[in-house]
């Protein structure tokens, strides 16, 4: 198993939650841009998981869909592939959430490094967190863009704690994706 983070920090505490909680198997920490994974030869990989919204906190469409590829090829054909985002719409249920919405639609519009979804906030003592929050449509035009097929996009519920097919303003999104065999 390897764990990938941009944080030292973030790497040592996989490895003490792992250590803790395993008895059997390795896991090897990688610090490395999820952007630039170019340390990994091409089919190295069964599966992946981003969880976390990770793929949010990259700035740009073209920078996640570049990541996207770059795990793409990274997986064999046959592997799966694990995703979560957050949803855009999911900010509307939030103290500020409409503002915090019309406030990145407008700067989308007349900002080119911007997109609509796009906001920065404050989170656990970071002062700006940036965060790219996913339509369900946005979502799926980049993984198909990017080689991924889609067997099921589970809905969250708004706090993110189940599965909630119900749910009719989700909190965000659970992807199930392949990279197809070779036939």
């Amino acid at each position: 198993m390897v764990g990938v983070d941009l944080s030292r920090a973030m790497l040592e505490v996989m490895n003490r939650k792992f250590l803790a909680g395993c008895t059997a198997g390795r896991i090897f920490a990688v610090q490395a841009n999820l952007v630039e994974l170019s340390c990994f030869a091409e089919q190295s990989a069964d599966h992946a998981v981003c969880l976390f919204s990770t793929l949010g906190m990259i700035h740009g469409r073209t920078n996640r869909r570049s990541m996207l590829t770059t795990l793409f090829n990274l997986i064999r054909p046959g592997g799966t592939f694990v995703l979560h985002v957050h949803h855009r719409w999911a900010a509307l249920r939030e103290h500020h959430g409409p503002r915090q919405l019309l406030r990145s639609w407008w700067n989308g519009l007349r900002d080119k490094n911007c997109e609509f979804g796009d906001s920065t906030y404050a989170y656990r003592g970071l002062e700006s967190m940036f965060m790219h929050r996913f339509s369900k449509r946005e979502l799926k035009q980049d993984l198909k863009a990017t080689g991924w097929t889609i067997d099921k996009i589970d809905p969250l519920s708004i706090d993110g704690s189940h599965i909630n097919p119900k749910a009719f303003l989700p909190g965000g999104f659970v992807v199930h994706a392949n990279r197809q065999p070779l036939i």
